[in-house]
């Protein structure tokens, strides 16, 4: 379960992130992250944005670790004897 503190760095992000998202002509949203401005209605970001922006884009682009998967030791048998 995600913390609280987790829950509003997410929040953060998305505030940021909606700031610098523009639709394409077919309505699909892109994120544009850029140190400079490279699209007229959207401003170039801040330094504190721009280091928001990719550190969450590298994080999200990062391949996650598989979680190993504990299962519970099944209980041995009894020994039969014939």
């Amino acid at each position: 379960m995600e913390s609280l503190t987790e829950s509003l760095g997410r929040i953060k992000v998305a505030s940021t992130a909606s700031k610098f998202t523009v639709h394409s002509s077919i309505a699909c949203p892109f994120l544009v992250i850029s140190e400079e401005q490279l699209v007229q209605s959207i401003p170039a970001p801040t330094a504190a944005e721009f280091a928001e922006l990719t550190s969450t884009a590298m994080g999200a682009s990062q391949p996650k670790q598989p979680q190993p998967v504990l299962r519970p030791r099944r209980p041995a048998l009894p020994h039969q004897s014939h």
